[in-house]
């Protein structure tokens, strides 16, 4: 039967590398172990943080506040208190009273109670007067020092407002004083940046470049191998009578990919199912439990709109996949011209070295503020595009012509790679 192109039975090829790499016994077990301990390991750091955080940002074992003002100051019923401590004091029955502190702690002296009371009063220290807090635990109580502290430490804020509220201070006035101060940086001539912005800016093209490096250190040496070692066998020789190197190389390259991508998605999979379950059991057995992830999270969502929505995400996916294949064929072409394993090492130092330094720039970028010149050519090189314009993309934080000029480039190049590839493997096969 004719051949019709040069592609033509590659995907036989790749039916057959991933079947042959997949059915192994030791490759399905390493999979499923990795998985498992993605997953417990994501549930375990959940519910290890809440429980190491929760000795110091438990949940307050209070049930009874009375606050005994003797300043004036508290003039509206500690409604600006519970307004601003709402979660925080939400399971906590206060009250304002006038009767003395003292006399408010002894009707909790005989029977079990959950119940402090907050003296609010003038004093005089060395001569100067100032605001004393002090904090009456009734015998009966069985509230502990952390409790009463974070409690008063709580009411602290809301005074030093009250103080500033019954200072005369015009209203206007009195709410710019009170106006808290952010810092954002700003260009001349761009909209100001947001703390969420900034942080995923900064965060997620390393933590991305990061993982793509290993996932180049870790596959990459496997691919090399596979070549050679394939190379010199008579199964190869029999193969390239019926289909064309350069289908082979496709096929290889792209079934080996495949199965590494596969691995990744369901380790990824795992590690956040078990990172969303160890969140379930930890909001649900550990008191006082907050997730620093999901808040920031949250925070990215809501100062940085473009990033991580559904299409971002799936052109991230798309070229970071045609990204790591250009890679695979790079390590395929040099490890192509091999033909005994103990020179292996040094026929794919090249790639080690393109590997290396595009993680360093792209890395590096993000730290230093931005290497104006790597940010500008970034998209448009190769080897440099596949590290930083998935993780641009993600983020939001490049142009639509950006992605289909750099996407048309990463694929141009990984074709230029297979025909070449395929040209020196049929010249050292046969």
């Amino acid at each position: 039967m004719k051949r019709k192109n040069m592609f033509t039975g590659w995907k036989a090829v790749f039916d057959f590398t991933v079947k042959q790499n997949t059915s192994s016994k030791n490759f399905k077990l390493v999979t499923i172990l990795i998985a498992v301990f993605a997953f417990v390991l994501l549930s375990a750091i959940n519910i290890i943080y809440g429980l190491v955080t929760s000795d110091d940002e438990a949940k307050m074992e209070l049930k009874n506040a009375i606050i005994c003002d003797e300043t004036g100051l508290i003039n509206d019923d500690l409604a600006l208190f519970k307004e601003m401590y709402a979660d925080d004091i939400k399971d906590i029955e206060i009250e304002l009273s006038k009767e003395k502190a003292e006399d408010v702690a002894d009707k909790y002296i005989e029977e079990e109670n959950e119940a402090i009371v907050l003296k609010v009063h003038k004093d005089s220290i060395e001569e100067e007067d100032v605001f004393k807090i002090d904090i009456l635990v009734p015998k009966a109580s069985m509230v502990d020092a952390d409790s009463a502290n974070a409690f008063a430490d709580l009411f602290v804020g809301y005074f030093e407002n009250m103080k500033l509220m019954n200072s005369g201070i015009e209203g206007e006035k009195l709410v710019a004083i009170l106006t808290p101060l952010s810092v954002s940086i700003n260009k001349t001539g761009e909209d100001a940046e947001t703390v969420g912005e900034f942080v995923i800016k900064l965060v997620v093209p390393m933590l991305y470049s990061l993982a793509f490096y290993m996932m180049l250190i870790l596959y990459g040496q496997s691919i090399s191998n596979c070549i050679i070692a394939e190379k010199v066998s008579k199964l190869m020789e029999t193969l390239l009578t019926s289909v064309t190197p350069y289908a082979v190389i496709t096929g290889k390259v792209l079934g080996m990919a495949a199965v590494a991508l596969g691995q990744l998605l369901l380790w990824i999979t795992s590690g956040i199912l078990g990172f969303l379950v160890g969140d379930v059991i930890a909001e649900e057995f550990v008191p006082g439990y907050t997730n620093i992830v999901m808040e920031v999270i949250e925070l990215v969502q809501k100062d940085a709109a473009k990033a991580f929505t559904p299409g971002s995400i799936i052109v991230f996916v798309f070229t970071m996949c045609i990204s790591f294949v250009m890679y695979c064929v790079f390590v395929a072409l040099l490890s192509s011209g091999v033909k005994q394993a103990d020179k292996l090492n040094t026929a794919i130092m090249p790639y080690m070295l393109v590997v290396m330094v595009g993680f360093l720039l792209s890395y590096m970028s993000p730290i230093s503020g931005g290497l104006e010149v790597v940010d500008n050519l970034s998209s448009y090189i190769p080897p440099i595009a596949a590290y930083k314009l998935p993780g641009d993309i993600l983020i939001g934080a490049v142009s639509n012509v950006e992605i289909i000029v750099g996407n048309i480039l990463i694929l141009a190049t990984t074709f230029v790679l297979v025909v070449i590839t395929g040209k020196i493997y049929k010249k050292k096969v046969f």
